[in-house]
Order: structure tokens, then C-alpha cells, then sequence
């Protein structure tokens, strides 16, 4: 695919263990994170195309296929991710969210390279080795933001050339997923 650098798909834990004002704080963070300077000019240099799937169970897209080019793009998805709504809340399903986002990639507008950015504070209920075999066959990058106790166990399973950033807690979320998506975008 051709027209941007990056097919970038924002995958949010919206299951149980995640508090209603944490979503607020991951949520917030991702608004605030596409409105980061070093991001939003990263973003400029080669376009973007955006979407958010929210996973729980059943992973969600909650907002479809952006192509990002100019700064009024990125303001608009900023701006589109802070009034999102939370779509479930229960189980955890990683595998089956990897899955999701993979699928929406094949639908992707543009994007020279292919990438997840997950977010969650922990293992799911379900094996995800499937799910990390297609991606890589695919050639999709995982990348991950662990809050608080997710840390440890992306590190196991997040495949190369992906990386893990971690938060000690929503908190410091905006701080980690601005980092994030620098390294993220950056990458060529």
C-alpha cells in the first residue's frame, strides 16, 4: 500500500478489570497523544491512516479508517478519540483483538508498514499464539503499552521487531503512549 508511512491500528482493553475513569485516563491519553508535537509532525512527514478498536470479549472498531495528512486531520481524530464512548466491558480476549485489528488492516486505506498498538494491564483468557503467527505471516508489527501488570507477560509475547512500554498506572499513561508513538511512527 502506498499514500502513507503507517497502517496504525489504536486497540484499547476495554474489558472488566479496566475502571471507568481509567478508560477516561487511556482515552484521554490517546487524544493527547495524537496532539503531541514530536507525533503530530512524525505524522506530517509521511500521513497516517488511524482507526480505534476497543476489545473486551468481543473487540469493537469504535472509529473506522482515518487517513491523516495535514495538522487539521490529526486535530479531528484527536478530537474524534477524546468523545469516544466505551463499547463493552468484560471478559479479556488479547488473542481475538489481535485478530480484529489484523483483519482491519487488511481494509486499510493506505500504509507502507502495518501496526498494532495495544494497550492493557494484563494476560487475556484466551491463547494468542494464533493470533501472533498470522500477524507475523502478515507482517504486522505488535507494539504494547502494559499498564501496571501487563508488563512482564508482553514482554514474553510480543514478537520482534515489536517493543513494550510500560505504565505503572493510568496515571502515566499519556506519558508512556506519547513515547510510544513516537518510536512507533519514527520507525522506518
Amino acid at each position: 500500500m502506498s499514500g502513507c508511512g503507517i497502517a496504525l491500528v489504536l486497540a484499547l482493553d476495554v474489558s472488566g478489570s479496566i475502571r471507568a475513569e481509567e478508560f477516561a485516563l487511556m482515552r484521554d491519553a490517546h487524544a493527547a497523544g495524537l496532539r503531541y508535537p514530536p507525533v503530530v509532525r512524525a505524522i506530517l512527514a509521511e500521513g497516517a491512516a488511524v482507526a480505534v478498536t476497543q476489545w473486551a470479549t468481543v473487540p469493537r472498531v469504535a472509529i473506522g479508517w482515518r487517513v491523516l495528512r495535514g495538522a487539521e486531520d490529526v486535530a479531528r481524530m484527536a478530537a474524534e478519540i477524546a468523545v469516544m464512548p466505551r463499547l463493552a466491558s468484560d471478559g479479556t480476549n488479547t488473542g481475538r483483538a489481535i485478530l480484529h485489528a489484523a483483519e482491519m488492516l487488511l481494509a486499510a486505506p493506505c500504509g507502507d508498514r502495518q501496526t498494532i498498538d495495544l494497550v492493557t494491564d494484563g494476560p487475556g483468557q484466551d491463547d494468542i499464539a494464533p493470533a501472533l503467527e498470522a500477524i507475523q505471516v502478515q507482517g504486522i508489527t505488535l507494539n504494547a503499552l502494559a499498564v501496571r501488570d501487563g508488563a512482564e507477560w508482553l514482554r514474553q509475547v510480543v514478537p520482534a521487531p515489536g517493543f513494550v512500554v510500560v505504565a505503572e498506572g493510568f496515571g502515566d499513561v499519556e506519558g508512556a503512549l506519547r513515547r510510544k508513538l513516537v518510536m512507533e511512527l519514527a520507525a522506518r
